[in-house]
């Protein structure tokens, strides 16, 4: 799932805690697009869809890396591990 697609499914999801999931996708890109455009990083009269939003570049973009540490550093249990208390 690209992060053009998971951003507009979380604006679609949460919006309006009333209704969710009740805006447009057309409604969805043009809040989308405000919320970009007053971050300046797309100009009014760009039109946002799964095209365009796809093509921003996100300021911070260079500085995100997969994290493959584990997170977990437990120990699992494989014999005689039900402790009952006495």
């Amino acid at each position: 799932m690209g992060q053009s697609c998971v951003g507009t499914w979380s604006n679609s999801a949460s919006a309006s805690t009333q209704a969710p999931q009740s805006l447009t996708n057309e409604q969805v890109y043009a809040v989308t697009g405000y919320i970009l455009h007053m971050n300046k990083l797309i100009e009014a009269n760009t039109t946002v869809n799964a095209s365009t939003l796809a093509a921003v570049k996100m300021p911070n973009r260079d500085v995100f890396f997969i994290d493959d540490r584990p997170d977990s550093k437990a120990v699992a249990c494989m014999i005689n591990c039900l402790k009952v208390p006495r």
